[in-house]
C-alpha cells in the first residue's frame, strides 16, 4: 500500500513583486520518503523549500502538512525542521547546548533527547565542545542533531553538504541515507549537485524557471528523460542538432551536421515529419571506441586523465558540434591513439540516441 502523502502543494506560486519565482506548482511528498529539489540556481526549488517551511508566504494555492492546511501558518507552528546551508550553530553554546535550543528546558526528558540525537549522528563524545572545535562535517552532523532532536514529521535540507570538500561531502551521502533510514520520516532536500541528487534520493523533482520539468525516480530519469534539458542535467549528455530522415517500427534515422546518420528512439514513441528538426542526447558514457551499428568519425581536440577514465573532447567529421566522450581505461587495449589531433572512429547503440523535438529543448 503507497504510503499517505505527509507534503502536498495544490497550485502554488510566488511572485516577488513582479517576479514569477515559482510557477503553479503540484507536488506531493510521501511518510518516510526522500525527495530532492534539483536544479541550477533560481530554478525556484529553494523558494518551494521555504514555502513549505514556512519563511516564505504563497501567492496562490494551498500547502498542507500532515493533512493540515499550513498555507498561512507561521513557520514555529509547522511540524518540519530545517538544516540550512551555513549550519547556523551558536558559536557560544556547546554542542549539547545547540541541540537543546528550542527544547523546554523544564521537561525532564531533554537530556535523554539530546543525548538519543547525539547519538544517531555519531557525535556522543563531543558534546561538550563549542562549534569552532568541530569540522565542517561535524558541525553539519551538529545541525541535523538540533534539526531531529524535535522529532519533526518532514525534515528540509537546504543544499546541506554544499559547504563540504569532495571526500567529506561522499561519507554524509551515506551518514543522511542511514539516518533517514532510522528516522524514517520524510526527508525533501534541495541541491544543484545531480550526484548528490541521484546517490540519495526515492525521487528527483527537476526543476527550471520556476516550473517542475520532470518528477521520478532517479534510474527513471536517466533512462527516460522528458526534454533534452532533464538528460542533461541528469547524467550529462551531448545535445546534438538533427533532422528526421525516416523511421523503422522504433527506430528513426536522423541526419547530423557533415551528413552523418544515425538511428535513433524517441523515448516517449512519438513519430517525427520527415524534414522535422531535432536534438538528439547522446551520453559520454554510451559512445563507444571503434566501429558499429552507429557510427561517427570525429577528430580529438581535448585529452582529460581522469584515474579510471579518459575523457575526450571531439568533433564529428563536417560538424562544429563538440562531443564529450567517457572512456574507461581498463576496457583500453593499448594501441588506441588518444592525442590531441588524432582521427577517431566511435559507436553508439541506437538505443542510447535519444531523440526529442527540437522545440522540447
Amino acid at each position: 500500500m503507497a504510503a499517505r502523502p505527509i507534503v502536498t502543494l495544490d497550485g502554488v506560486t510566488k511572485n516577488y513583486g513582479t517576479f514569477r519565482a515559482l510557477e503553479r506548482t503540484d507536488l506531493t511528498l510521501a511518510e518516510g520518503e526522500f525527495v530532492t529539489l534539483l536544479g541550477p540556481s533560481g530554478c525556484g526549488k529553494t523558494t518551494t523549500l521555504r514555502l513549505i517551511g514556512g519563511f516564505e508566504h504563497a501567492t496562490s494555492g494551498r500547502i498542507q502538512i500532515d493533512g493540515r492546511d499550513m498555507t498561512e501558518s507561521a513557520a514555529y507552528l509547522r511540524p518540519v525542521n530545517t538544516v540550512f546551508q551555513d549550519y547556523a550553530l551558536f558559536p557560544h553554546m556547546t554542542v549539547a547546548e545547540n541541540i537543546a535550543y528550542g527544547l523546554n528546558r523544564r521537561d525532564p526528558t531533554v537530556a535523554g533527547q539530546v543525548s538519543d540525537a547525539l547519538d544517531l549522528v555519531g557525535l556522543g563524545a563531543l558534546r561538550d565542545r563549542n562549534p569552532h572545535q568541530l569540522s565542517g562535517g561535524q558541525k553539519q552532523r551538529v545541525a541535523m542533531a538540533r534539526a531531529i532532536v524535535r522529532r519533526p514529521r518532514v525534515l528540509l535540507l537546504d543544499e546541506p553538504l554544499s559547504a563540504l570538500d569532495v571526500k567529506l561531502r561522499e561519507g554524509m551521502q551515506i551518514e543522511l541515507k542511514r539516518i533517514h533510514r532510522e528516522l524514517g520520516i520524510a526527508f525533501l532536500m534541495v541541491t544543484h549537485d545531480q550526484g548528490e541528487a541521484m546517490s540519495m534520493s526515492d525521487r528527483i523533482v527537476v526543476m527550471q524557471s520556476g516550473k517542475i520539468r520532470q518528477i521520478g525516480r532517479p534510474e527513471e530519469l536517466y533512462d527516460a528523460p522528458a526534454s533534452p534539458y532533464v538528460a542533461d542535467f541528469i547524467g550529462g549528455s551531448n545535445l546534438i542538432d538533427a533532422t528526421h530522415v525516416t523511421r523503422d517500427g522504433e527506430l528513426h534515422r536522423i541526419e547530423l551536421a557533415g551528413g552523418i546518420r544515425l538511428q535513433g528512439i524517441a523515448r516517449d514513441g512519438r513519430g517525427f515529419a520527415t524534414g522535422a528538426p531535432l536534438v538528439a542526447a547522446l551520453r559520454p558514457e554510451a559512445l563507444r571506441l571503434g566501429p558499429g551499428e552507429n557510427t561517427i568519425p570525429c577528430r580529438i581536440t581535448e585529452v582529460n586523465f581522469q584515474g579510471d577514465r579518459i575523457r575526450l573532447e571531439v568533433i564529428p567529421t563536417g560538424s562544429s558540434a563538440r562531443l564529450s566522450v567517457q572512456v574507461q581505461r581498463v576496457g583500453l587495449t593499448g594501441g588506441e591513439k588518444l592525442t590531441h589531433g588524432a582521427d577517431v572512429t566511435l559507436s553508439i547503440a541506437p538505443k542510447d540516441v535519444m531523440l526529442f523535438p527540437a522545440e522540447a529543448s
